[in-house]
């Protein structure tokens, strides 16, 4: 895997629905620089058609594709900033509006390009925060997943220890006498990708064990680092979560300086540690945490700025679904959030997300779908299976 750049931010991207590439605005930060070669590169800005903007603490650029790409060529005469242009050119292909991913797992994988991959959430614990104990019966469980899978899911996410704030944790025999009938039933009647959430390596091998596809750990291997043994040696899909503390802790007055600054750093490092440890980077995807140790206008905040994680290169999954900064607002049950969660997603969707993880498959299915053909149709891909149905 590629240096990942570190004084390069890819801040967004934005494609006019009457071109492609050509016309796509990137805009990016420099974190590093010093005055006498920024007077030297600023004559290149100018020449190469990029707007200029600086603070006491970065530089940010904006300008199309080719504009970028006229501006590095320029950079080699620059002795200060040549080192830098591998790191903009890195930034600039993560920005692209087109960049696909294909996220592979076991003997299998899922395409996220023109579709929004849906992960439907199946808790089978007694205190989860919006259905705890519905589905702590196996059977139970089963169903309700073979009923998401109908509504459109393409991955089930199963967790046998509740994460909500302030949650006791479970010892692993209880964690996995929850999870194994569930994820043992559901396979023997569905082929559908099966994930499981989990920080616990034990519990993480019994489940690929079982049938699972996925490991969804939301300390991003730091709780339990033998689960990156785990996730390499069944070659599983890896989802690496921010955190900040732990469940039982994780909402005891956190702050942050620059919370997507902590967040990318903490997720870029995360995914160095997976790939030094032998997991294949087109296993891993990255998830920065809705609500894991976050105020509440950081959840927004993140949201806002999902944009910048591109700069990893990797699938982005975003688990909002009917979490409490929703409710602040619409002052709403969390089994009643199905517009707030649906608006967050849409989102999550327009900053770059790839996956949603979601309660609701099928309310966040249909609307989905439509924000996917907004997006194809603005990139000039035609959506399948809709040949001839466009009215005016």
């Amino acid at each position: 895997m590629n240096r990942l750049p570190a004084r390069v931010r890819l801040v967004s991207t934005s494609v006019s629905p009457v071109s492609r590439e050509e016309n796509s605005l990137i805009r990016l930060k420099l974190l590093q620089y010093d005055e006498p070669s920024l007077k030297k590169m600023r004559s290149f800005v100018s020449s190469s058609r990029l707007l200029f903007e600086k603070t006491d603490d970065w530089i940010r650029l904006t300008g199309s594709i080719p504009s970028f790409e006229l501006f590095i060529r320029g950079l080699e005469k620059v002795a200060e900033w040549n080192e830098l242009r591998p790191d903009i050119q890195w930034a600039i292909d993560a920005g692209k509006p087109d960049k696909s991913f294909r996220w592979i797992f076991r003997h299998r994988h899922l395409d996220l390009h023109e579709h929004t991959a849906i992960m439907g959430v199946l808790n089978v614990t007694p205190d989860s925060f919006s259905d705890g104990g519905n589905f702590l019966q196996p059977q139970q469980a089963v169903e309700h997943a073979l009923q998401m899978i109908e509504s459109g899911a393409d991955v089930i996410d199963i967790g046998g220890e509740s994460t909500r704030p302030g949650a006791a944790g479970v010892s692993q025999q209880e964690e996995l006498d929850r999870v194994l009938p569930v994820i043992e039933e559901l396979r023997r009647r569905h082929d559908i990708p099966i994930s499981i959430d989990t920080c616990k390596s034990a519990v993480a091998e019994a489940a690929l064990k079982a049938g699972a596809d996925i490991i969804n750990d939301i300390s991003a291997a730091r709780f339990d680092k033998e689960i990156l043994t785990i996730a390499r040696d069944y070659q599983a899909g890896f989802v690496l979560m921010h955190i900040k503390g732990t469940p039982q802790d994780m909402q005891k007055n956190p702050s942050y300086q620059d919370v997507m600054e902590e967040i990318l750093t903490y997720l870029a490092a995360s995914v160095q540690s997976a790939v030094e440890s032998g997991i294949s980077a087109d296993r891993i995807v990255v998830d920065p945490g809705i609500g894991f140790g976050k105020r509440w206008f950081d959840n927004y905040d993140i949201i806002n700025r999902l944009f910048e994680l591109r700069i990893l290169q990797l699938p982005i999954l975003t688990g909002v679904s009917r979490k409490s900064f929703l409710g602040r607002f619409s002052e709403q049950e969390a089994k009643n959030r199905f517009a707030e969660s649906i608006a967050a997603n849409i989102m999550a969707i327009r900053g770059g997300a790839n996956i949603l993880r979601v309660h609701d498959v099928a309310e966040t299915k249909r609307a989905v779908k439509i924000v996917d053909i907004f997006r194809m149709r603005a990139l000039g891909i035609e959506p399948e299976g809709i040949e001839g149905m466009f009215y005016a």
